[in-house]
C-alpha cells in the first residue's frame, strides 16, 4: 500500500496498480466539496465553521476516489492556518489508526463511500498574488478570514499596497466597535490602532510589517 499526503501531482495509474492494496491520499479538505489545491487555506478563507479532512483511495483523477474515512475540527477566531495544519495532522493520525488495521491487519474489505459528483467543486492551488486584500470590495469578515488563512509563517501573508510600498498583514482582529468610512483608510481611535476600513466596517491590525519598517499612520489610504 502507498500513502501520500500534501502531494500536488497526479500519480499515473501504472504506479497505483503496482501497489497491491492501492494508494490512499490524506487530503486536507472535505470531499468532494474541496477537491484540488490548497484545501486547508480555502476552507479558512471561505469562513467554514468546521474544517474537514478526508482519507480516500487514489483512482487517477483529482481527489475523485472513494472515501475511506473523514473528520473535521473547529478553529477559534484567533486561530489560523498554522493551527489548522497542527489539528489536521493529529486528526489524520487518528483516522489512519482506524483505516490501516482494517486494510493491513484484518484483511477485511473496508467500507468505501463513492463521492457525489453533484457536490463536487475544484479549487485552484493558491499563489502569493492571491493574497492581496481589496479593501473596497471585501467585508471585514472576508479580510479576517484571508489573513487567518495565510498568516502564521507557513505561507506568504495577506498583503495590500500603500504609497510607501507593500504592507504584509500577519494577524488582524475584529474591531470591538463599529467604525465606518472610506475603505482602505487607516485610523486610530484614542491613539489605539491601526484600524483599516473594509467595505462594511474596520478591522484592527494586530501584527503587520511594511517594506521600510514604518508604522501605518492615520489618514493613510491602503489599496
Amino acid at each position: 500500500m502507498g500513502i501520500v499526503a500534501g502531494f500536488n501531482k497526479i500519480l499515473p495509474e501504472s504506479l497505483i496498480v503496482k501497489n497491491a492494496l492501492g494508494i490512499i491520499n490524506l487530503h486536507a479538505g472535505r470531499l468532494p466539496q474541496y477537491r484540488g489545491g490548497s484545501p486547508l487555506n480555502w476552507q479558512i478563507i471561505n469562513g467554514e465553521s468546521l474544517i474537514g479532512v478526508t482519507i480516500h483511495q487514489l483512482d487517477g483523477g483529482i481527489d475523485t476516489g472513494p472515501i475511506l474515512a473523514s473528520g473535521s475540527f473547529s478553529l477559534a477566531h484567533d486561530e489560523g492556518i498554522k493551527e489548522a495544519h497542527q489539528k489536521a495532522n493529529l486528526l489524520f493520525l487518528s483516522l489512519l489508526n482506524e483505516v490501516l488495521p482494517v486494510l493491513l491487519v484484518d484483511g477485511k474489505e473496508i467500507l468505501k463511500l463513492e463521492q457525489n459528483e453533484s457536490d463536487a467543486c475544484y479549487w485552484h492551488q493558491r499563489t502569493p498574488s492571491d493574497g492581496k486584500i481589496s479593501w473596497d470590495t471585501m467585508s471585514a469578515n472576508e479580510v479576517l478570514n484571508l489573513v487567518r488563512g495565510l498568516g502564521g509563517g507557513l505561507y506568504d501573508p495577506a498583503y495590500c499596497e500603500s504609497i510607501n510600498g507593500s504592507v504584509k498583514i500577519i494577524k488582524a482582529l475584529a474591531s470591538d466597535f463599529r467604525i465606518k468610512g472610506i475603505p482602505g483608510r487607516v485610523l486610530y481611535i484614542n491613539k489605539i490602532g491601526p484600524y483599516v476600513l473594509c467595505r462594511d466596517q474596520a478591522v484592527f491590525l494586530k501584527e503587520y510589517y511594511t517594506e521600510n519598517n514604518s508604522t501605518l499612520t492615520s489618514k493613510l489610504t491602503l489599496f
